[in-house]
């Protein structure tokens, strides 16, 4: 019962479970939706046991809709998940380049826990505090500029100017998929394919 104790009960302080009918927790495994429901009230809590669903022939699991995200079918995802994919965390300093070439993009922060999907360009929406704006989102590592580094989740905040993000807790919906990550020659024809996404994501997100 160390999974119930420690996470269930110790971290989220769960009042309701809900879980497929097919989940296992515990030691290899042992746990059942049947025990879970049976011990649940001895900790406090309520059970709700769910039939699976399938699409396209195919069962509707975390595991399948992890892949889709991380291939990056972000679309089907949504389909599967009911609503759009996002990720949450700080606004982080990154190299400026996006501020320095007229597109600054807030950087978020993640944990080596996230599902991040494919590298890309996509459009979405970035959100802080009360306020939500459509949204460039690329991630990757920018393989126009030189130097090194790792993958990076940065949106840009279509059409809005002077925006200070930093260290606020932000959320990026994925709503579509727009491009493959690409190494331009040079920086007019970068800034003429960010034009472009910019034009797509704002079209699509004003649906």
């Amino acid at each position: 019962d160390q999974f119930i104790e420690d996470i269930l009960v110790g971290r989220f302080s769960a009042e309701h479970v809900v879980v497929g009918e097919n989940f296992n927790f515990g030691f290899k495994a042992q746990g059942t939706p049947k025990y879970l429901s049976e011990v649940g009230p001895k900790y406090g809590f309520g059970v709700s046991i769910i039939k699976l669903q399938e699409d396209r022939g195919s069962t509707i699991s975390s595991s399948r809709i992890r892949n889709l995200i991380i291939d990056g079918e972000i679309e089907r995802a949504n389909e599967l998940l009911t609503r759009n994919f996002f990720l949450k965390g700080p606004v982080i300093h990154g190299e400026k380049r996006g501020r320095e070439i007229g597109y600054p993009t807030a950087n978020i922060g993640l944990t080596n826990l996230a599902t991040i999907p494919a590298d890309g360009v996509y459009a979405g929406w970035l959100s802080v505090g009360n306020f939500k704006w459509q949204a460039a989102i690329s991630i990757g590592t920018n393989p126009t500029f030189p130097g090194v580094r790792g993958r990076q989740v940065e949106a840009y905040a279509i059409d809005q100017v002077g925006l200070d993000l930093y260290d606020q807790e932000a959320t990026i919906e994925f709503g579509y998929r727009l491009r493959d990550t690409l190494k331009f020659d040079g920086l007019e024809p970068l800034l003429a394919q960010m034009k472009k996404d910019c034009d797509q994501a704002r079209d699509l997100t004003s649906k």
